[in-house]
């Protein structure tokens, strides 16, 4: 169970420094694959197991029927029939087979992706590191110059907050569907030159 929550942990925590919808879809359809992976092996093993003990019985019964020479008819009937069991079982384990080595070659590419995605939240937390102390620089910067305080708590289509100065304090409220950009950022600056 500890292998499951490995990978599980690792997706989930990939997932939350990654900020991009994208890359989240993807850690899913990853984190999804290997849980199916496992599944997939487990119903395998389950499949092995009972595959196995079908031989095992079908080898003690053939053992028996050799030690009982009562009815050589019946016994000729029966190791046929134990015969033809054991050549569809051998079919069956051949598929499982195959199937454990299609299963493992997928493990592979797992890890490989696994590896990947490592390498990759690696590299966004080293950028994460080089740019969020640069990033609070310039807004501190730009909050200082303008005196422009904005309203986090406002609507997504509504551009809210106030400038203020020395002497007054100039509340805006601009509707992002009504007002261009270029008009956004125009009557921004006249409230800050007024």
């Amino acid at each position: 169970m500890e292998q499951l929550e490995s990978p599980h942990n690792l997706v989930n925590e990939i997932i939350t420094i990654l900020a991009n919808v994208e890359d989240k879809e993807s850690l899913e359809n990853s984190k999804n694959i290997l849980l199916e992976k496992q599944k997939l092996q487990q119903q395998q093993e389950l499949s092995v197991k009972h595959v196995i003990e079908k031989l095992t019985a079908s080898s003690e019964e053939a053992k028996s029927l050799n030690a009982s020479t009562d009815d050589k008819n019946g016994n000729v009937e029966k190791i046929s029939q134990l015969q033809t069991e054991r050549s569809s079982t051998n079919e069956s384990i051949k598929q499982i087979e195959n199937d454990l080595r299609h299963l493992e070659e997928v493990c592979k590419q797992k890890e490989i992706d696994e590896k990947n995605l490592k390498e990759k939240n690696q590299e966004i937390t080293n950028k994460k590191v080089d740019v969020l102390p640069k990033t609070k620089y310039y807004f501190s910067l730009f909050s200082n110059i303008s005196h422009i305080r904005w309203d986090y708590n406002s609507k997504d289509d509504e551009i809210k907050g106030f400038v203020a100065s020395l002497n007054d304090v100039k509340p805006f409220c601009l509707d992002v569907k009504q007002s261009s950009k270029y008009f956004t950022v125009n009557y921004l600056w006249d409230l800050i030159d007024a």
